[in-house]
């Protein structure tokens, strides 16, 4: 079934066989990223600049984000569109400071995940992470949180100042179209 797909992800959740892969990924060209898991526990409160929105609400702010990364605008703009049904189907909901960031929180049944949060880069540092952030944790309704983060740089000191901590470091290794 995958075999007419050239784009190929690994995810190690042992964190010793994932760095002592990560030296033979990046040499074959694979982008080799290790994640920290994270885990937050306690209340959070929502924040009055901060609504749930559709998720096509945030689609604007996605491919902005996603072009930081990939400058194929066209086929960014498709997978933002694609993904959207997906993200739907997962109940997955939409917290939003309008033209500034968003994040997206996922609802389980004992704790929430933030799959993700995105700031526009000239209001980075001004507070509206920790503000998209605590008013998706507060709506959720639970007290445990989760998210996964780049295990360096400055999103997981972000989750670190709210309160979450790391618990494991799987490792992500990924192929990408050429």
């Amino acid at each position: 079934m995958l075999a007419d797909f050239r784009h190929r992800k690994l995810d190690v959740e042992d964190e010793a066989t994932g760095a002592a892969a990560q030296r033979y990924f990046a040499a074959a060209g694979w982008l080799a990223d290790r994640h920290a898991m994270m885990r937050r526990e306690g209340p959070a409160r929502a924040h009055a600049d901060v609504e749930e929105v559709p998720l096509a609400a945030t689609r604007a702010l996605d491919i902005e984000w996603v072009s930081e990364y990939d400058h194929d605008i066209e086929a960014v703009e498709r997978f933002a569109a694609q993904r959207e049904p997906v993200l739907a189907r997962r109940g997955m909901r939409a917290f939003a400071i309008p033209d500034v960031g968003f994040t997206l929180l996922a609802m389980g049944e004992e704790a929430v995940e933030i799959d993700a949060l995105y700031v526009t880069p000239s209001a980075r540092g001004q507070g509206a992470g920790t503000r998209l952030l605590e008013t998706a944790l507060a709506a959720g309704g639970h007290d445990v949180a989760w998210i996964v983060a780049a295990d360096e740089g400055g999103a997981r000191e972000l989750y670190e100042r709210l309160g979450f901590v790391t618990v494991w470091r799987p490792h992500s290794f990924v192929r990408r179209p050429s």
